[in-house]
């Protein structure tokens, strides 16, 4: 019964591949229900909503993420699917191009921009990548931190400090060993319970940055999607594709906003090759009108 994500990151010297995905977990028959359900002890439309809202905002976002369109034109679309379902874009979603051994490059996606949260108006050229992530709640959309501690952890490359304490001086020495450039939680360091007690100086110097642990409401539910994408001359397409779950066709939401249904018609992908039209071919001359074979010589 719980609504559950799962994020994914993967490289190939340095080449970046991120992706996660939503689903409902099945419940066992006898089972605790723990995500809102309905009577009939199948998940209440609000999950099926959202959850379903996530994975169509990632198919439009998808469509829109070609050369000449620009990141507020994502942000855009990904809200328009929002308000189909009656479901709130994720505040502070933050989806970034990538480049070798770089997963937060400068040109970025704000889902959701707000008055006091903007970005740099970009426009997306061939031969990108993007981790494109896509947050949908069915509250406000304003989660919050709370006591949870944070575990994961990455290295801020441009930031050198000449730490105090030994554990700190031993931890950063095995980051910039073993991650230097991508995220890590405290459990991969050698000791942890020193990594927890050297971290917090690397923090305070800003040697390392913090992924927090975010909440909504407890009555609201997250689904969130992320898919990374090749920005190609005439097409774009997704090398992390990620299927709807089946359960989230139950959602009885359809999409009525005309633009929307447009974007969602647009092609994606590579476009298949025309097969070459067969040339014309002169039919066989039968046996009647046949050329004489040629008579052997005696």
């Amino acid at each position: 019964g719980d609504l559950v994500k799962v994020d994914l990151g993967v490289h190939i010297d340095g080449y970046v591949a991120t992706a996660a995905w939503s689903a409902v977990v099945p419940a066992e028959k006898g089972g605790a229900a723990v995500a809102e359900k309905d009577s009939d002890n199948a998940p209440s439309e609000r999950v099926l909503n959202v959850l379903k809202a996530a994975y169509v905002a990632a198919d439009a976002s998808m469509r829109v993420l070609r050369p000449g369109k620009s990141n507020y034109e994502v942000s855009s679309v990904i809200e328009k699917v929002a308000e189909q379902y009656g479901v709130s874009v994720l505040e502070g979603v933050m989806s970034h191009q990538m480049k070798q051994f770089v997963i937060d490059g400068n040109k970025t996606i704000l889902a959701r921009p707000t008055v006091d949260q903007r970005v740099e108006p970009i426009e997306f050229v061939a031969n990108e990548v993007y981790a494109v992530d896509i947050a949908l709640s069915t509250g406000e959309g304003k989660p919050k931190e709370k006591a949870a501690r944070a575990t994961i952890y990455k290295r801020r490359v441009d930031v050198e400090y000449q730490l105090k304490m030994k554990a700190s001086r031993q931890v950063i020495s095995e980051i910039n060993t073993k991650f230097q450039f991508f995220p890590f939680v405290l459990r991969a360091l050698g000791d942890e319970k020193r990594g927890k007690l050297g971290i917090t100086e690397c923090l305070t110097h800003e040697m390392v940055v913090q992924y927090p642990v975010l909440y909504e409401k407890e009555s609201d539910f997250v689904a969130r999607v992320k898919y990374t994408a090749l920005v190609m001359p005439s097409y774009t397409t997704c090398i992390t594709p990620v299927a709807a779950p089946a359960i989230a066709a139950s959602s009885p939401v359809e999409i009525t906003d005309e633009l929307l249904k447009e974007v969602l018609a647009l092609p994606i992908g590579k476009p298949a090759k025309k097969k070459p039209s067969p040339k014309n071919k002169q039919p066989a001359a039968s046996s009647d009108n046949a050329a004489p074979a040629p008579s052997s010589s005696s």
